[in-house]
């Protein structure tokens, strides 16, 4: 009987993403690991030393069924696959796309195939706005993203619609 929990992380080839898969690469024997990434020369690269004991799956968060694929029996999800300024900013429907929509295709194959999981989201400062006069952050402060910040408009989007799912959450 295989009592290790499930993990699926999201956005394993960014550079938050690849630290985060060196980390839970080290708890691989407490761990089933599963990621899921877009097919690039860059992460076929980087999933490489990997492959034999995490799970890699090649897909695109905006479509369904690579996402279904990869959300059956899962304990947590660390989902952090975005797209990031520059491009989010110069290709706003592309942010759109794997930001919201992507997030929103997780969440409901989640809530169809493994409705106990625990969803980590990462969002961004941005949210926020322009923090230089006023650096320190406060729970109660207003979630106003600057004029023209693609990025943070999808990341607040997205976390609306983490809070609105039926899984146990945590924004970050």
């Amino acid at each position: 009987m295989n009592s290790k929990k499930n993990i699926l992380l999201t956005g394993a080839s960014g550079t938050v993403g690849s630290e985060v898969l060196k980390q839970l690469y080290l708890l691989r024997k407490d761990y089933n690991i599963s990621i899921l990434d877009i097919k690039s020369p860059h992460s076929a690269r980087l999933f490489k030393p990997y492959k034999d004991e995490i799970n890699v799956v090649y897909g695109d968060i905006s479509i369904v069924e690579d996402v279904e694929k990869v959300a059956k029996n899962i304990d947590v999800v660390i989902h952090l696959a975005a797209i990031i300024p520059p491009l989010a900013d110069e290709l706003p429907e592309l942010s759109y796309k794997v930001n919201v929509q992507g997030t929103k295709n997780l969440i409901e194959a989640l809530e169809k195939f493994s409705p106990q999981a625990f969803f980590f989201y990462s969002s961004s400062i941005s949210v926020y706005g322009d923090r230089l006069l006023t650096p320190w952050i406060e729970v109660n402060d207003a979630l106003i993203p600057s004029l023209g910040d693609e990025y943070a408009k999808t990341k607040l989007l997205a976390e609306d619609v983490v809070q609105n799912s039926s899984l146990d959450w945590s924004i970050f």
